[in-house]
């Protein structure tokens, strides 16, 4: 789905819950449109990195179960609970410097790297016959000329100034930061 608005997938989440097709359902995800929904890999990457459990997912109680559902105790074999999680992007989420945006980017690796744990893959897992000749030569391009590129990124793009170094180590080490935060504090004189 394209949320249009703050809550606006737990709307389409609920609606949907309770059609007549929602009554045989128990769990529903949503997703934005730049996941495929059959792509079990996708949507569990999308509940990875856009969901938190207390704000994105919801249980709904005593709903209608099917009586072939093992999961239902027997002496309320009628009702149990559904399940919502809401794994777009949230449209209310705060703005990242980094990225941009107000989420992350979908990173996919780059196709060479794709294709070295590929030959790796083949080698270990099928027992196919390694290529060391192609393998030698994804690596040389690997470690020198894109590596170079990325080292040339991060030197202009991905330079933090010096407060916010402190807030990402503070967000990083909170208890060295409890700790640092108490020994500055004055204590009051006693009179």
């Amino acid at each position: 789905m394209q949320p249009r608005y703050v809550g606006h997938s737990w709307n389409a989440g609920r609606t949907l819950m309770s059609s007549r097709i929602g009554s045989h359902l128990k769990t529903v995800v949503l997703v934005d449109d730049d996941i495929d929904p059959f792509d079990l890999g996708q949507v569990w990457w999308a509940i990875n990195t856009r969901v938190q459990g207390s704000r994105d997912i919801e249980v709904l109680k005593f709903s209608t179960e099917p009586r072939s559902d093992p999961s239902v105790p027997r002496d309320n074999a009628e009702f149990g609970d559904k399940i919502i999680i809401d794994a777009t992007k949230k449209l209310d989420h705060p703005y990242n410097d980094n990225y941009g945006s107000h989420w992350a980017p979908v990173c996919v690796p780059e196709p060479e790297v794709m294709e070295l744990v590929g030959l790796r893959w083949k080698n270990v897992m099928d027992n196919e016959a390694p290529e060391p000749e192609k393998e030698a030569e994804l690596r040389q391009f690997l470690d020198g000329e894109y590596e170079q590129y990325w080292q040339e990124w991060r030197s202009k793009a991905h330079v933090l100034t010096e407060e916010q170094m402190k807030a990402e180590l503070g967000r990083s080490f909170p208890v060295q930061q409890a700790a640092a935060f108490k020994r500055n504090i004055k204590k009051p004189d006693k009179q």
